[in-house]
């Protein structure tokens, strides 16, 4: 019984929709402002492809770092490119 609790948690913890798992990424680029940090996140969400940049553009409207939001542009750029050549 124990085990079976076990893995029904674990299952709803990984198990999060695609848009929690954007939220939560989001959530870690607002609670930092280590830019390495922020850059990171930002790679991480252009994995989601078209979600992900949706999230890219509103994390660096709100930055002041340039740093940060020249690296989300490139981040948007591949992305883009990457979803193109699929199409």
């Amino acid at each position: 019984m124990y085990k079976n609790i076990e893995l029904t948690t674990y299952l709803v913890l990984v198990m999060k929709s695609e848009r929690e798992q954007i939220d939560d990424i989001k959530m870690k680029f607002l609670g930092t402002k280590d830019t390495t940090i922020r850059k990171a996140v930002l790679d991480t969400l252009g994995t989601y492809g078209e979600p992900g940049i949706d999230t890219i553009n509103e994390l660096i409207g709100v930055t002041v770092n340039e740093e940060v939001k020249e690296h989300g542009l490139q981040v948007i750029t591949e992305v883009r490119r990457k979803l193109t050549r699929n199409d």
